[in-house]
């Protein structure tokens, strides 16, 4: 049997019990050892020792179940670890592979083989090695500041839309494309040309994503990678929308004035740094509850917000 103390008889009938007693072997080990089926063992028992057959069977049941609990508990435990995979951000995930010195050998020769440098400028070519997000812009509200719609000029709507496209840009996290997340598996599998098709794919697909979008919202095509360029054609369009709504005219440098306009120009904003170094001089002495000051100024509340947002504030 299973060591050389058990008793070795020629019976078959005993050598079933002898394993089972003895050596509290199972119903399939018995039938290995003595060369017999299973169902022979188990019928065996079942005739000639009943006490040994319920016991045997329930001992049976027992670590059957022990290990359909365990079984459970792996497939829940690898289940939750690839759900917890798949909600982490993808700009995480990159960046970790990034990381690895294989992989940014395999990306170094996809670059040469594509005739580029790691120190080329190209904004594509920077995603792929990874940007970083801004994080959160300040977004003033102007208020009653701001001067009217109708009035704004295309120089004053440019700048507006270049710090829109800013601020949209800011939660962006410039990133190789999502072949980068099968490389490692063909690098463990000693593929290198395919590692490096991957590279290559991962560095023509590069672009921003936001920070919060998932691996799997990634893998899936729910959230897609967008190009610099993609980014710059809205921003080309939103600018080109936008121009249509200047109605005022840019007003022309002193450059572009004749003598005597330009004089006037001149005169005039020195009589505005003249009226706004007045103005400053006296803003510390006012008050701010709409009430008269010690310098005879008054200050309300409307005046205070329109002050604030003229200073970013």
């Amino acid at each position: 049997m299973c060591n050389d103390g058990c008793p070795q008889k020629t019976d078959i009938i005993d050598c079933y019990l002898n394993a089972f007693y003895y050596c509290r072997m199972k119903l399939v080990d018995i039938a290995n050892a003595i060369g017999v089926s299973p169902d022979a063992v188990e019928k065996g028992l079942k005739r000639f020792d009943k006490v040994a057959y319920v016991y045997e069977r329930d001992m049976r049941k027992s670590q059957n179940k022990l290990k359909r609990i365990e079984k459970e508990r792996v497939r829940k435990q690898v289940a939750r670890e690839v759900t917890s995979m798949e909600n982490k951000p993808y700009y995480l995930m990159a960046r970790r592979l990034l990381n690895d010195k294989e992989i940014i050998s395999v990306f170094r020769r996809a670059f040469e083989l594509q005739g580029l440098s790691l120190n080329d400028n190209n904004e594509q070519n920077l995603c792929s090695r990874y940007i970083p997000s801004t994080g959160k812009l300040h977004h003033p509200v102007p208020m009653e500041a701001q001067a009217a719609v109708e009035l704004i000029m295309p120089s004053g709507i440019k700048r507006t839309v270049e710090y829109e496209m800013r601020a949209l840009k800011a939660d962006l996290v410039g990133v190789p494309g999502p072949a980068i997340l099968d490389i490692s598996g063909y690098l463990k599998a000693g593929n290198i040309d395919d590692a490096i098709k991957l590279a290559n794919l991962a560095i023509m697909t590069a672009g921003y994503v936001p920070s919060d979008a998932s691996l799997g919202d990634i893998r899936d095509g729910v959230v897609k990678v967008t190009k610099p360029s993609e980014i710059n054609e809205v921003y080309e369009l939103y600018i080109k929308d936008s121009l249509k709504m200047a109605k005022v005219s840019d007003i022309p440098g002193i450059g572009e004035l004749r003598g005597q306009e330009a004089k006037k120009k001149i005169n005039s904003w020195m009589s505005q740094a003249r009226a706004a170094e007045r103005s400053a001089s006296d803003w510390g002495k006012r008050s701010l509850t709409g009430k008269k000051g010690r310098g005879g100024g008054v200050v309300n509340l409307e005046q205070r917000q329109k002050f604030s947002a003229l200073n970013g504030n």
